[in-house]
């Protein structure tokens, strides 16, 4: 039999977690070379939340006839393998630890001499409660660390906070301290003008100056989040937000995230600046089956767009294409976002060891992370290359913003792709909105996360509405 290392193997049934504890647990042992985490070889599409390696099934054939593997078995109409290398490791006294399937158990015991089995299970009322349980995860993860290396002292798990902010709690209530976000759009262009983030347009308007973006705001948000979900918000975190009032450079502001009630996956939320000023309301949720959101809520109450002039040739159900997106630490996100991830990373207002490049050691996923705020910086990138017809110039706001993680978190350095719907139209005194739904797939083909946009178009800085509007409804056209 071959050893003296041992071979820890993980079952569980299929989506229990057992890539997302291994992935833990390799992060937590990065640095000791004697525990090995082997890639597996699948003869399906490799997913980006596993550590598989993708091969062609006649390949796979191949190399199983010539015997380059140490364990190998099929599941699914799939067949996946160990490389014959983890004997290697073993012979000279290594810890293997593997993800693989019951029935290779036998096989296994028969020609390993140290075999230890982690069964992962979770009934469904189990599942359930994970996602309303605040570092469960890891606690399992902490679990297999000490299987792995049984004089690791707990403490010593892998992961750092995700963050540092001090909140303020109450008996019903989470508070972060008071921010001052910054501009980052001032130089944005878009039709060939300036934005309502620069001052003159803004200030043109009626505003003050040039607003800040609404979604910097949600990055306030995620501390709250997390300390109340864990973990899991960064996976399955949703914000739904109505803005009320726009907040300028230099203004305080803060964000308020009501508890929900116990084994309630959905809250309420508010952002406020120092006078009482609302500057936006709405929910946040984590789970695919939470509650009703604050903008599914706004779409059942949306007033009909009438007598539409910039968006007349718009209508409910035109898609556009699928797009490639990407976003690495350097890279400009062109006109509509003239700045860069690191550029914003310098100045965000809740920070992250998450979010850096040179920490992944202390990220549970192993990979930086995207903050939720640059979510919809990456899901808009190329949204002016297939544009849908709506006239212009004319200066647009964000009234309204959805962003749900399906299957998060999404990762700086990688690509995505996006589609877009229009899924309602509105209007209101000043504006006409066009609400889209950006759908985000990753390289599997399945969606990772959703966007829920009202992009409110003000009816006055669009030079030809009033002559249009006559044309159009004066006349009966």
């Amino acid at each position: 039999m071959i050893g003296p290392g041992r071979f820890i193997v993980v079952v569980g049934p299929s989506g229990v977690g057992k890539d997302t504890l291994i992935g833990l647990a390799r992060v937590a042992c990065a640095n000791d070379g004697n525990v090995v985490f082997p890639r597996r070889l699948v003869t399906r599409e490799a997913s980006p939340f596993e550590d598989n390696e993708q091969m062609n099934l006649d390949v796979f054939r191949q190399a199983r006839a010539r015997g380059d593997f140490a364990v190998h078995w099929e599941a699914h109409g799939h067949c996946y393998a160990l490389p014959r290398t983890i004997d290697d490791d073993i012979r000279a006294g290594r810890t293997v630890v593997a993800n693989v399937s019951r029935r290779v158990f036998d096989a296994i015991r028969r020609v390993y001499a140290d075999v230890t089995v982690v069964s992962i299970t979770a009934p469904p009322e189990i599942l359930s409660r994970r996602l309303a349980n605040v570092g469960s995860v890891e606690d399992h993860a902490r679990e297999l660390v000490h299987i792995i290396k049984p004089d690791q002292i707990a403490e010593e798990f892998m992961t750092s906070k995700a963050f540092e902010t001090v909140i303020t709690e109450t008996s019903d209530s989470l508070a972060g301290p008071w921010r001052r976000p910054h501009q980052m759009l001032n130089a944005q262009v878009y039709d060939s003008h300036a934005s309502i983030h620069d001052d003159a347009t803004a200030q043109k308007l009626g505003f003050q100056g040039g607003t800040i973006e609404g979604p910097t705001h949600f990055s306030q948000f995620a501390p709250l989040c997390v300390s109340l979900w864990g973990n899991a918000w960064f996976e399955t975190g949703c914000i739904s937000a109505h803005y009320r009032n726009p907040s300028f450079e230099g203004e305080e502001v803060q964000a308020i995230l009501a508890k929900p009630e116990p084994g309630e996956r959905q809250c309420k939320i508010q952002m406020v600046k120092r006078d009482g000023t609302e500057v936006l309301r709405g929910t946040a949720s984590v789970g695919q089956d939470a509650s009703r959101t604050a903008l599914d809520q706004r779409l059942t109450e949306l007033k009909p767009l009438a007598d539409p002039v910039i968006l007349r040739d718009v209508k409910v159900g035109m898609k556009t294409k699928r797009q490639t997106v990407r976003m690495d630490f350097d890279q400009n996100m062109g006109d509509l976002y003239p700045f860069s991830l690191e550029d914003k990373l310098k100045v965000i207002t809740e920070s992250s060891p998450y979010y850096r490049k040179d920490v992944v050691s202390a990220n549970p996923w192993g990979r930086p992370i995207i903050p939720i705020e640059m979510l919809s910086v990456l899901f808009q990138y190329r949204s002016r290359e297939d544009r849908l017809p709506v006239r212009g110039p004319a200066v647009g706001l964000f009234a309204d913003q959805e962003i749900r993680l399906m299957r998060g978190p999404l990762f700086a350095g990688e690509d995505y792709q996006t589609e877009r719907e229009v899924v309602a139209l509105s209007g209101s005194r000043r504006t006409e909105s066009l609400w889209l739904r950006t759908t985000v797939f990753a390289n599997d083909g399945l969606p990772v996360a959703k966007m829920l946009l009202n992009l409110a178009s003000l009816k006055g800085s669009y030079a030809p509405y009033t002559q249009e509007h006559k044309q159009f409804y004066a006349w009966g056209a």
